[in-house]
């Protein structure tokens, strides 16, 4: 019955013919082997295909990450020239709009001064006027 059980597992592991068994149904030996790797066939083809699936989609990830910095890069430059391109409009305004006024105070100025001394002048020959008709009020 022993043998009957090895007979029966034996072709499992090794390729043991069961005349062999047979021939010395009182020996206890107990014949086992180390499960070998797949080397080839539909399991290793699947592991090869997956394993290089996987370095595929990897180099098309790295691939991505380089593109997305690349134009992450591209548009912060871009806004960085935008930046100073409005600063710098806005400083030529700036100055632009100091000179309109410092040109207006100028104008406002010179109007004022312009008055004042035609004012000046128009008092002092008031005062002359006045002066003189004092004079021939008191000559006569």
């Amino acid at each position: 019955m022993a043998s009957m059980t090895l007979t029966g597992s034996l072709p499992k592991f090794l390729h043991v013919s069961p005349a062999m068994v047979r021939r010395n149904p009182s020996s206890r030996v107990l014949v086992t082997a180390a499960p070998r790797p797949p080397q080839g066939g539909a399991a290793g083809d699947a592991q090869k295909s997956v394993g290089e699936a996987a370095r595929e989609v990897a180099g098309e990830a790295k691939k991505s990450a380089d593109e997305t910095r690349g134009m992450a890069s591209a548009a912060a430059a871009q806004v960085a020239d935008t930046t100073q391109d409005l600063s710098h409009k806005a400083q030529q305004l700036a100055q632009d709009a100091w000179g309109s006024a410092k040109e207006t105070a100028q104008k406002v100025k010179d109007a004022v001064v312009g008055k004042a001394e035609d004012t000046k002048e128009s008092i002092k020959d008031d005062a002359e006027a006045v002066k003189r008709a004092m004079n021939t009020k008191n000559n006569r």
